[in-house]
């Protein structure tokens, strides 16, 4: 029903088997973000990658195709995330696509690499 204001939207959990680390997340029509808090705030992980946006401590960029841990993406957003709530303000460094989701997320204190995540395993049910 598009004559009315409310949004539609998914919040989803993660949790690691070997850590016991969760994280929350949320799917809109228009967004995949990351929360960090009971109160609403999130960093946004993924937008539409048709879309031109610029956002205060973002820094968006849309690249046709990334190599990433063994295989080329299509249609991958770089979102740089310059303090990133999620991980104790440090610098975020988000790839996604519509495909697969989130293929790789980098952590950086100043410029030293603390943590990098891939995609691995992609037995996606569709």
């Amino acid at each position: 029903d598009y004559t009315s204001y409310d949004q539609e939207y998914y919040d989803f959990i993660t949790e690691s088997t070997s850590s016991a680390e969760s994280l929350n997340f949320t799917v809109t029509l228009d967004y995949l973000s990351r929360n960090y808090d009971g109160f609403g705030n999130r960093t946004t992980v993924y937008l539409d990658y048709n879309e031109e946006v610029s956002g205060h401590g973002y820094i968006f960029e849309h690249l046709d195709s990334a190599f990433i841990y063994d295989r080329y993406y299509k249609r991958v957003l770089k979102v740089e995330v310059l303090e990133d709530e999620t991980v104790d303000n440090n610098k975020s460094i988000y790839f996604s696509n519509s495909d697969y989701g989130i293929l790789r997320h980098d952590i950086y204190s100043d410029t030293v690499l603390l943590s990098s995540k891939l995609l691995m395993r992609k037995n996606i049910v569709r």
